[in-house]
């Protein structure tokens, strides 16, 4: 672990400092005694309460921070209308309860391990999901001495998707997981942190014809009323943009000029027997490419090796054309 990187705020920093304390100091309980200490203190003395009712302290309603980690996605249906996917990861959830706070100091550990059937939790379950394909597994919480808790959960789940403008090559692909609580309604309000990405992506992730699009990629919460009750929703909501497939002479880097050619490779010559006149602009060939050819075809590969020289803006070589 690189304690660099730890905050002292962070379950890990409250972890490695009970370690630490256990293996440097003095009269220090184990943690396994310090753990069944805290639990019988702080679980038993009204545990039905503990388990039932919202721990609103301040204000009207419960903050719960909702954040998410995506691992994998993979497409498991392509319809017409988007398809789905699924997705694996993490949902994270992070609340306070301040009936569950001890003295660290006193008692000899900064944190503990708890069931989810051991304190109030949050009710926030998958709506419309199917028990064939979606989890949404049971963990262990981890709940530090000042009442803060932490929630990790592992996720396997179908999102569906949508192409918003009908299945253009230029349409994002848009996918989400629905979540709700109708159990706490008024009583709990989720949000997300405005100071960092509400959904982390893991660089491996990637789809056939379309990557990620991180800055939209986000965790949308909120509330509907539908006409029985009010239910809080929570979406996690997966942005793709497409992938830029077309063969265009110049790259992202460049920027096509309108030059003229006057040399012609054999290569290309191979390919496009009837494209034998010179003297053809950039702006010509440029049309050829992108309206016939994607990127990696091998005629996409022998025209950016004909034109890129003489009709891209970041090289200014021109050996052998205008």
């Amino acid at each position: 672990m690189d304690t660099e990187e730890l905050t002292a705020a962070s379950i890990d920093c409250f972890d490695l400092r009970d370690w630490l304390s256990w293996q440097c100091c003095d009269s220090m309980p184990s943690l396994s005694e310090c753990e069944a200490t805290v639990k019988q203190t702080i679980l038993t003395d009204d545990t039905h309460i503990t388990q039932t009712v919202v721990p609103i302290t301040k204000g009207a309603t419960l903050d719960v921070e909702v954040s998410a980690y995506v691992s994998s996605v993979s497409i498991v249906n392509y319809g017409v209308d988007g398809g789905a996917v699924e997705v694996t990861g993490s949902l994270m959830l992070s609340w306070a309860d301040e009936r569950l706070g001890w003295d660290s100091l006193k008692e000899g550990c900064s944190s503990i391990t708890v069931q989810e059937f051991d304190i109030w939790v949050p009710k926030l379950v998958q709506q419309d999901g199917s028990a064939e394909t979606d989890t949404l597994e049971v963990s262990d919480i981890d709940v530090l001495a000042d009442g803060r808790i932490f929630w990790n959960r592992e996720i396997r789940m179908w999102a569906s998707c949508e192409t918003p403008t009908e299945m253009e090559e230029s349409a994002s692909k848009v996918c989400t997981i629905k979540f709700l609580d109708d159990k706490n309604i008024g009583k709990v309000r989720y949000v997300t942190d405005g100071n960092r990405k509400a959904i982390s992506i893991d660089d491996e992730v990637s789809l056939p014809q379309y990557k990620f699009n991180e800055d939209e990629t986000t965790i949308v919460v909120g509330a509907s009323v539908n006409t029985n009750d009010g239910v809080q929703n929570t979406r996690m909501q997966l942005i793709f943009d497409p992938l830029d497939t077309t063969c265009n002479i110049c790259d992202s880097t460049g920027k096509l000029t309108n030059g003229t050619i006057h040399y012609l490779r054999e290569d290309w010559l191979e390919l496009f027997p009837n494209q034998t006149e010179e003297g053809f602009q950039c702006f010509k060939y440029n049309e050829l490419l992108s309206s016939n050819y994607d990127v990696g075809s091998q005629e996409c590969v022998a025209g950016r090796a004909n034109f890129e020289e003489a009709c891209c803006d970041d090289d200014d070589t021109f050996s052998t054309y205008d």
